[in-house]
């Protein structure tokens, strides 16, 4: 779930810095589900479905959308 205070609340994807190897496949966001696309902006309480290749890029995902552990 992206944090209310996430750097990457209101950016689009293309623009924040995800790993090349991981993937956002699907967003829940206020009931619905949106298949993400580059220019999809990301919002405070999206709920992200995220494919990464090993555990490592999972820390990487974390830290990218300011989640704490």
């Amino acid at each position: 779930i992206v944090p209310v205070d996430s750097q990457v609340d209101g950016k689009k994807i293309v623009e924040i810095n995800f790993p090349k190897s991981a993937l956002i496949a699907l967003i829940s966001r206020d009931k619905r589900y949106l298949v993400p696309r580059g220019d999809t902006e990301l919002q405070a309480g999206d709920k992200l479905l995220i494919m990464a290749e090993n555990k490592e890029e999972i820390q990487e995902i974390k830290a990218c959308l300011s989640i704490v552990v």
